[in-house]
């Protein structure tokens, strides 16, 4: 991938769109760990739709390589309880920044983002999970612009920061019953 994109250059917005439960969270997650415990630097997690003690979750599942269910439910052998364990430690020493607060505004992940830039001037990358739950201000003619005025803006709030944005969306089904 890194081949093909350059990797992920400062002020690029980059929008992963899949329908619902295609993995589109997890692959973030998988790239929001890899970026800080590959540059050592911060990386921004904004979750408008999931609270940060399920991400933990999902996050020392996958780096643990354990079933999330297990781990849920405390059914996990002694070599998986290492392997927890052991994630835990390597996340623990990750310089992640999580938010999940319900309802996000769009004006609030980029006050935010631009409080940690300030006092994180090592900002990495910067996620937001899911653009389609985003609360913006004013009124728009069609959801279409809607999304075009969020895109917009964290395209701007890359440019500004000078860091890649991450942006997730979810695709309708409906664009399957459109290509029939």
């Amino acid at each position: 991938l890194n081949a093909y994109t350059h990797g992920w250059q400062p002020g690029n917005l980059i929008i992963l769109a899949a329908r619902p439960s295609m993995g589109k969270t997890a692959l973030m997650l998988n790239f929001a760990l890899k970026a800080t415990q590959n540059t050592g630097k911060t990386v921004a997690i904004f979750s408008c739709e999931m609270a940060n003690d399920l991400i933990m979750k999902r996050l020392i599942a996958s780096e643990a390589l354990v079933n999330i269910s297990d781990l849920s439910t405390g059914h996990l052998n002694k070599r998986d309880m290492e392997k927890v364990n052991a994630a835990l430690e390597s996340i623990g020493r990750t310089k992640l920044y999580f938010d999940d607060t319900p309802n996000q505004s769009l004006g609030d992940i980029v006050a935010k983002s631009h409080k940690l830039k300030a006092n994180n001037p090592d900002l990495a990358m910067i996620f937001v999970d899911y653009i389609n739950i985003i609360d913006v201000q004013g009124k728009y003619d069609s959801r279409t612009l809607e999304i075009g005025a969020i895109t917009k803006t964290l395209k701007q709030l890359a440019r500004n920061l000078k860091v890649p944005v991450m942006a997730l969306a979810q695709v309708s089904r409906e664009a399957d019953r459109n290509e029939s």
